[in-house]
């Protein structure tokens, strides 16, 4: 379990941290935040000034007839007027904090997903990574609001005791001394608080992974046909309800050890506080300290002891929220890039594609031992197709996002016409790589937005998006009348229609056509075409690779018998490569990949 330094300049660090958080997140909100404050500490400070004056007319007045009616209303319309902008500050300051929460929340969140959506994969094979982004995202929903709300409490209780001790010093130093004192014990117990519940979430993180993926797996309609089959729901609740138990337990002792301190602070707390009021009280009966002064000491000092609790709870308050100040900084420097490389690299990277090369490239995913590859060398040339081939488990996918630079490689380069592709800007040649995964997304919009979302940062053209379509082999999804390409695709949308895994598949095949690109890799493309189709689609590659390097992943013989070059991977490595026909007559892997393939398909005679 990580643990939260309980140092002061830890402390000020973080406080910091979460100021410059909120500065820039709203400025204008901080500071119209930090106004009202300065304002209410003013008039607060005005107040105790505006009791002392009004207890000494009404006392003088008693003895005697008044002289002066301003003697009583003065005073009285000093402490109105104070009492009148106290109570303004504090309507509005919640407000502002509220508001400040939610634009806190939403440049927040909008900055992680941008992390998110633009780390290296391998990243999400760390669990620490996982870890601070489920921290953050399901942080987001209520951390901002309680950072705002804590600087508001904080803000208000700092400002308001300093403008309080002030006016008490001027009347009897010793009693704001002494409500300083009385509050140490519940600053003690706020930072205490504070850092047991930071700690409290950083050690059930995981566990709270672990409890969400598996409500994920009940509420979720990819797996609710297998949990059925298999009939997983009660172990898979069992478990749930396991790590819940965990969960509570781990609360529980936490706020049991909460509570302990909070009663003992406030214990200790009130009794200093007791020991000043004693001595107040034996100061009036010996005459050293005047009724008026004893009157607005007292309320001064009972005020300035509310402050200092305020501030107490706002330091308790951010220190809650110091792991998402934490989570998020750790989070944006995931996804801070390297220095922007200079000119000739980036108008090197604005050439035309012409070839993508690999070169001795290797891959370890974190926490495996055995590399998914081996010291791959491949060179993939604009102008021809490239079929990869091997056995499920030797690398394919995984070459497929290094070639896409969706993976970096451990060890190795990956040059795209002789130069690094780390050291070329990612908008420089992102925009020319079209990708289709095994495992394509199935997004639930619009049958529109299924095929655009191939290339975003262009026009949406409806005239593409229907040509793609019937590239992909699916027109038919517009044949029906009622369906069209605004039709809501999935039944998680109203009125959505659901497909097929093979209309899914060619949905994302017509966006991969849609987006266009120099570089086109496709992985298992045609895993839900029967032979025919898959022929189709190989010829169409073949008839528009001119102007393409396309890298077709198969399993398919068939298919990868009339690509230009096929490269077999075997373990991570490359085993063989070279024209289909050359490999055909070299009896090597391919052939027997081939061979194999030819005798599961084999018609056997009747017996």
């Amino acid at each position: 379990m990580n643990s939260l330094s309980s140092a002061p300049d830890g402390q000020l660090r973080r406080l910091g941290r979460g100021v410059k958080l909120a500065r820039a997140g709203a400025p204008r909100l901080l500071d119209a935040l930090l106004a009202v404050q300065l304002i209410e500490a003013l008039a607060v400070a005005t107040s105790v000034h505006a009791v002392q004056r009004l207890t000494s007319a009404v006392l003088r007045s008693s003895r005697g007839p008044t002289q002066d009616l301003r003697e009583l209303l003065l005073p009285s319309g000093l402490l109105l007027l104070a009492l009148t902008i106290v109570g303004l500050c504090q309507a509005c300051q919640p407000a502002i904090a509220a508001v400040l929460g939610e634009r806190l929340a939403g440049v927040t969140t909008a900055e992680v997903l941008q992390v998110a959506g633009s780390i290296d994969l391998a990243d999400f094979d760390r669990p620490e990574v996982l870890d601070r982004l489920k921290r953050v995202e399901v942080g987001a929903m209520v951390r901002p609001a309680q950072l705002a709300g804590g600087l508001g409490i904080l803000l208000s209780g700092a400002v308001g005791a300093v403008a309080l001790t002030v006016a008490v010093l001027a009347l009897q130093p010793w009693l704001a001394l002494g409500a300083v004192v009385a509050a140490i014990p519940l600053w003690w117990a706020a930072q205490r608080d504070g850092i047991s519940q930071y700690e409290s979430i950083r050690g059930l993180s995981r566990l709270e992974r672990r409890r969400m993926y598996l409500a994920g797996l009940l509420t979720r309609r990819e797996r609710a046909a297998e949990i059925r089959a298999l009939e997983l729901t009660p172990a898979l609740i069992e478990r749930h309800r396991v790590l819940s138990r965990q969960r509570c337990a781990e609360v529980t002792k936490t706020q049991v050890e909460r509570a302990r301190r909070q009663l003992a602070a406030r214990a200790v707390g009130g009794a200093l506080l007791l020991c000043a009021l004693v001595g107040m009280v034996v100061m009036l009966r010996t005459g050293t300290l005047s009724l008026a002064d004893a009157v607005a000491a007292g309320a001064a000092g009972a005020a300035l002891r509310g402050r200092l609790a305020d501030a107490a709870a706002g330091i308790r308050q951010l220190q809650e929220a110091a792991e998402f100040v934490d989570d998020h900084r750790a989070v944006t420097r995931i996804g801070l890039g390297a220095a922007r490389p200079s000119r000739p690299l980036e108008l090197a990277g604005q050439q035309p594609l012409r070839d993508l090369s690999l070169h001795r490239v290797s891959m370890v995913y974190p926490g495996m031992r055995d590399p998914a590859l081996r010291n791959v060398d491949l060179q993939l040339h604009v102008g021809e197709v490239v079929a990869l081939v091997g056995a499920n488990g030797s690398g394919k996918s995984t070459l497929a996002l290094v070639a896409a630079g969706l993976l970096t490689p451990t060890a190795g380069v990956v040059t795209r016409n002789g130069v690094d592709l780390r050291a070329l800007p990612a908008q420089s040649w992102r925009p020319e790589v079209s990708v289709l995964l095994q495992d394509a997304g199935r997004y639930q919009e619009s049958l529109r937005d299924n095929v655009s979302f191939g290339a975003v940062r262009r026009p949406v053209d409806d005239a593409a998006i229907r040509a793609c379509l019937a590239a992909a082999g699916a027109a038919n999804l517009l044949s029906s009348g009622e369906q069209d390409l605004d039709t809501h695709l999935g039944r998680e949308q109203d009125g959505g229609v659901e497909l097929s895994g093979g209309q899914w598949q060619r949905l994302a095949l017509a966006r991969t056509f849609y987006r266009g690109g120099r570089l086109l890799i496709l992985d298992e493309p045609s895993a839900s075409l029967d032979p025919m189709a898959e022929r189709d689609l190989v010829d169409r590659l073949r008839q528009s690779f001119a102007d393409r390097a396309v890298l077709l992943i198969t399993h398919r013989m068939a298919a990868a018998r009339i690509a230009d070059r096929v490269v077999v991977l075997d373990h991570g490595s490359v085993v063989e490569q070279g024209p289909p026909a050359a490999l055909l007559l070299a009896g090597g892997p391919f052939a027997q990949l081939c061979q194999t393939q030819s005798e599961l398909w084999e018609l056997q005679p009747a017996g």
